[in-house]
């Protein structure tokens, strides 16, 4: 009867440890009018702190759950007595350090007490929602442009064999997603950060690395058709790694429960353009030409109302910390060093391995950005977004760089070298020409010219062959005119040597 009574005791005494922390106590205040605060990234707001009733007396602090996103301007603390007259008001300054959701917490003898909860959101919220809608419009496009821009022939062609597609869609879908997981636990990413990061990683191909594949020359025709494919295989791929790979990180916050439901039906409704517009605009390239035409203006406008609109209503992500920073910067880079290892590994061409490595590192961003923006409740679809955006600028100037250092290459590499060449004094006198009228100065005037990358020896054999040309020109220009005297002295009655021309 002791043993079970000691037992109980225990038992409860347990019970009652693990319950003490999150016991609150009836600590009851609010801040604003609502039951959660709004901030504006990068304002100050100042708020009526009322305080309706407290079950404990002493001194009582006002805190920032995260100092990162949301500040008191001044210390805030409350010291309640016996004979405090309830409610009572104080006012407090709030400012919004970066976009997220975050509380403030009132704190008694270093445990929490109370909190409310505090929502940072970003600037210019109408114009955000319109650059939403113009992005959205900007990648429905893209898809229309990719169909018509496909070729069912082509496609075919690169199927069979279908080794390169075969190894495209294996370093986007198996290899991108472990990659960015990777990083974040690197970088000690949490929250809607890291489920951005691990968003762009599980995305297919994008139209920006078919423009940097096209000016890098290429295999232009491979990377259109893994584009083509991989959206095709995203629509279950993309939902299949978000529930891989973000959902320890998801577990952090229920706020950020993918929607897997309304995520299929918006890549289904992408995939529609793919699946219509291919065979449609096979059957009638006029149209098709004439949809080309009417799109690249209008993709313009739309990519200018998305930069100016966009910008002004985003840069926030401007304000993010070094570790997005650099996972943004580098995961391309990653991606495309994998990518070009694997195809280098497989025996693929120079041209074929950085084809797949652009395919593997330049994710669609624009999907990221659109599916963070649509499917996650703000301010947290705001954050998420945040290293899809910044993958985007970042991926873009790298690839302005590449692109700007082959063609420099290529100018170097093509420039022609020419030697000097000496000036030769005419025969008259007058003013020095470049080259004589001599058959030896225009042998050294080819010599000179020489640009197309002949060895000595095959540059000595062309000029011997030059000289027994000039030479067998010129013994028949004599035959000639021998042949022409000897006829015209043989038709002068009296004898008269005629030599015409000569």
């Amino acid at each position: 009867m002791a043993l079970l009574l000691l037992h109980k005791l225990i038992s409860a005494w347990m019970i009652l440890m693990v319950l003490l922390p999150w016991t609150t106590f009836g600590f009851n205040f609010s801040v604003g009018e609502t039951e959660e605060v709004s901030v504006t990234f990068k304002d100050t707001v100042q708020f009526n702190m009322t305080v309706f009733s407290s079950d404990q007396t002493g001194f009582f602090k006002l805190e920032s759950a995260d100092i990162d996103v949301i500040v008191l301007t001044d210390a805030v603390d409350v010291t309640i007595v016996e004979n405090t007259t309830f409610p009572f008001t104080m006012t407090i300054s709030l400012h919004g350090q970066f976009v997220g959701r975050s509380k403030l917490k009132i704190v008694h003898s270093s445990v929490e007490v109370s909190s409310v909860v505090v929502n940072v959101h970003t600037p210019f919220k109408e114009l955000g929602t319109v650059a939403t809608i113009i992005l959205a419009s900007w990648l429905v496009i893209s898809y229309v442009v990719m169909a018509a821009k496909v070729e069912p022939k082509v496609l075919l062609e690169k199927i069979k064999p279908p080794w390169a597609l075969l190894l495209g869609m294996m370093c986007q879908f198996i290899l991108m997603p472990p990659v960015a997981y990777a990083l974040c636990k690197v970088f000690d990413l949490r929250g809607a950060a890291a489920v951005g990061l691990v968003l762009v990683g599980t995305c297919p191909g994008g139209f920006f690395s078919n423009i940097e594949i096209l000016l890098l020359d290429c295999d232009i025709v491979l990377s259109l058709a893994m584009t083509t494919f991989s959206t095709f295989i995203s629509v279950g791929m993309m939902p299949l790694n978000l529930f891989i790979y973000a959902q320890p990180f998801i577990e952090e916050d229920g706020r950020l429960q993918t929607p897997f439901q309304e995520l299929l039906i918006q890549l289904a409704g992408l995939v529609l353009p793919l699946v219509v517009g291919v065979p449609f605009f096979y059957k009638f390239p006029k149209i098709r030409e004439y949809c080309l035409k009417l799109v690249k203006p209008f993709t313009f406008i739309l990519m200018v109302l998305g930069v100016v609109l966009y910008i002004p209503a985003q840069y926030y992500v401007f304000f993010g910390d070094w570790k997005v920073w650099v996972t943004s910067s580098i995961i391309t880079l990653i991606g495309a060093f994998f990518g070009m290892g694997v195809a280098r590994i497989a025996n693929f061409d120079y041209v074929a391995s950085i084809t797949i490595a652009i395919e593997t590192g330049c994710q669609n961003t624009l999907l990221a950005v659109s599916v963070a923006k649509l499917f996650y409740v703000a301010p947290e679809s705001d954050v998420v977004a945040i290293i899809p955006l910044l993958i985007a600028i970042l991926s873009g100037l790298e690839g302005f760089v590449v692109v700007f250092l082959y063609y420099l290459y290529l100018y170097v590499k093509r420039k022609p070298k020419v030697a000097p060449v000496e000036s030769v004094e005419s025969p008259e006198g007058d003013k020095p020409s470049a080259v004589g009228s001599t058959p030896d100065a225009e042998l050294n005037t080819l010599e000179a010219k020489d640009n197309k990358g002949f060895t000595d020896e095959e540059n000595s054999k062309s000029q011997h062959f030059v000289e027994d040309e000039k030479k067998q020109d010129i013994q028949e220009d004599k035959t000639k005119k021998r042949t022409s005297r000897k006829n015209k002295k043989a038709k002068n009655p009296k004898g008269y040597v005629i030599y015409g021309d000569t």
